[in-house]
Formats: C-alpha cells, sequence, structure tokens
C-alpha cells in the first residue's frame, strides 16, 4: 500500500502493491511504501498510524465479505450485492406467502455461477448463515477497532491485525 500526506491529511492507495509511479508528481514527493511487518509507520503520529491500521482492518473485512464461506459445499457470496439479492428474494418470497402463493423451490446462483434448487427451509437457512457470517465479521472489526482505540504506541497498534 502507498500513503502519503499532504496538508497534514493522511491520504492512502486502496490496492496493495501500488507503485509511487503512477501517482501524481505533487504525492510522489512525498509518498512512502507502507510496509507495518518492519515498522513502516515511522513518521507518522499516533492518530495517523491507528487511522491506516483501520483502514487495513475495514479492508480485510470486506475481502472476506467478497471470498464468503463454504455452505453445503458450495461458497456462498457475502459482497453487498449478495446481500440485496438475498434481502429482495426474502421479501419477495414474504409477500407471495401473503398472497397465498410462494416462491419455493428457487434456483439459486452461488459465487462459482453454479446454481442450486433450494426449498424455503434451505434458502432461510443460508440466509440466516450469511447474516451469522456478515454479523460476526462486523463484530470482529468492531473488536479491533477498539484494541486499535486503545493503543498507546505505534507498536501496539500495528500488533492489532485481522
Amino acid at each position: 500500500m502507498i500513503i502519503w500526506i499532504k496538508e497534514g491529511q493522511v491520504y492512502y492507495s486502496p490496492k496493495e502493491g501500488a507503485q509511487k509511479v503512477f501517482l501524481p508528481e505533487e504525492i510522489r514527493a512525498t509518498a512512502v511504501e507502507l510496509d507495518p511487518r518492519n515498522n513502516g509507520y515511522n513518521g507518522f503520529t499516533l492518530d495517523q498510524v491507528k487511522e491506516l491500521q483501520k483502514y487495513n482492518i475495514t479492508a480485510h473485512k470486506h475481502e472476506a465479505l467478497e471470498k464468503g464461506f463454504l455452505w453445503n459445499g458450495v461458497v456462498c457470496d457475502c459482497s453487498k450485492q449478495s446481500q440485496s439479492d438475498l434481502s429482495v428474494i426474502s421479501g419477495t418470497a414474504q409477500l407471495k406467502e401473503q398472497m397465498g402463493g410462494s416462491l419455493f423451490p428457487i434456483n439459486f446462483k452461488f459465487k462459482d455461477n453454479s446454481f442450486r434448487e433450494l426449498s424455503k427451509n434451505e434458502f432461510y437457512a443460508m440466509a440466516a448463515t450469511v447474516g451469522d457470517y456478515i454479523q460476526t465479521l462486523f463484530a470482529n472489526e468492531s473488536a479491533k477497532f477498539a484494541l486499535i482505540d486503545a493503543a498507546t504506541t505505534k507498536e501496539a497498534v500495528c500488533n492489532v491485525t485481522w
């Protein structure tokens, strides 16, 4: 990751392996390559280090959401789009039931682009597991943020990892 300071504000590239040469000249002059493994936070205030470490924790949470998890032999994608899809299907299923019909069984598309027919119980079990997984990630992120906030040294902040 590349970070730089301009007028006291910390900026960073969201991509691992970003290169300084692709940054504008005024940024390139003050950019440093961030490598927390060898105290790459030198030159930054404790508050700036906390901000950067929180960014790293959040990036790992998003990566875990995109990666998903294995459920009954298939990978459940937990991206924002998939969360939206689950919400729409759940809402539509409830409306159909109120009108005396049923949406189930449904043909559901998983992360690997495979389709699987799911019964009502299977769908809701999967959706509940997705919700639990997402809440676990957010709880982990929150706990890490609390540790970062409580840290009093840059080293202690750097020791808080995903």
